[in-house]
């Protein structure tokens, strides 16, 4: 179950809501999941609408293990508290999924995403025991 947080424009609490977010790790590989809404927009461009019209679903893998970065379990756990949009972690929002009607439904998905993965990877690449 992956747990979602919201980030504000810059990291300021009183500016915007930027996005929604939450990384969910398979085999110690780090995935981040990030739901931007989207609102109604003029043919210019401008916004015409107060509430969204589409919750926009993205996600960005990091390429290399957490344990390979950090080496004690003091260090996973500031790695997990950290502000994990910098770009040492993750560039950018990653790659489009779907947009969605509803924020529970991109929540929802994100969830059927990493599930997916993590059956496929444990279908191609067993766990070793």
């Amino acid at each position: 179950m992956l747990e979602w947080h919201t980030k504000q424009v810059n990291n300021i609490p009183t500016n915007p809501l930027d996005c929604y977010w939450a990384v969910g790790t398979i085999r110690d590989y780090p995935r981040l999941y990030t739901i931007v809404e989207q609102y109604p927009a003029d043919t210019n461009g401008l916004r015409t609408g107060d509430n969204p019209e589409l919750y926009v679903l993205f996600e960005s893998i990091m390429g290399r293990r957490v344990s390979d970065v950090f080496t004690t379990e003091k260090d996973v756990i500031e790695w997990k508290d950290a502000e994990i949009f910098g770009n040492f972690w993750f560039k950018g929002r990653g790659s489009f999924i779907h947009a969605y009607k509803t924020l529970d439904e991109a929540k929802a998905r994100a969830e059927v995403q990493i599930s997916h993965i993590e059956n496929l990877m444990d279908g191609y690449f067993p766990k070793e025991k």
